[in-house]
């Protein structure tokens, strides 16, 4: 939005040096000044696409991980994951540990974690596969 106040500000400001009348130096007057305030405005979106396009490229190539963690309202965040434990019974005192860590650390006051065992994802690998033979 900056860029956008800023390429406005040159068109309107290049309308206003326009207008001045011509002088015995300048008998055409300042219309040149709109064509150059038009060529910076198009340097400045080329440059700002190019750099959207670089980081769009770089991020195909490195995609960032993604921790579900969101703003409710300012200084309020959420967050929602999985964990993977050994066994189910220890699951509540687990999920109670990791919202107390998220709070004290981040400040998340509300998290949705839903807990996974690592036995079920062992078994359902080679199951799924066997099934699809």
């Amino acid at each position: 939005m900056l860029t956008d106040v800023a390429r406005c500000t040159l068109a309107l400001l290049a309308v206003r040096f326009a207008r001045k009348p011509p002088t015995p130096e300048k008998t055409y007057g300042y219309y040149r000044v709109e064509i150059l305030a038009a060529l910076a405005n198009a340097v400045i979106v080329l440059g700002i696409s190019a750099l959207i396009l670089y980081q769009a490229y770089r991020r195909f190539l490195e995609p960032p991980d993604v921790l579900g963690i969101w703003t409710l309202t300012p200084g309020k965040y959420a967050m929602s994951g999985h964990v993977t434990v050994d066994n189910f019974s220890a699951g509540n005192r687990i999920i109670r540990e990791i919202h107390e860590l998220l709070h004290e650390r981040f400040a998340i006051e509300h998290t949705t974690i839903q807990i996974e065992s690592q036995e079920l994802v062992q078994i359902e690998g080679p199951a799924s596969h066997a099934e699809q033979d």
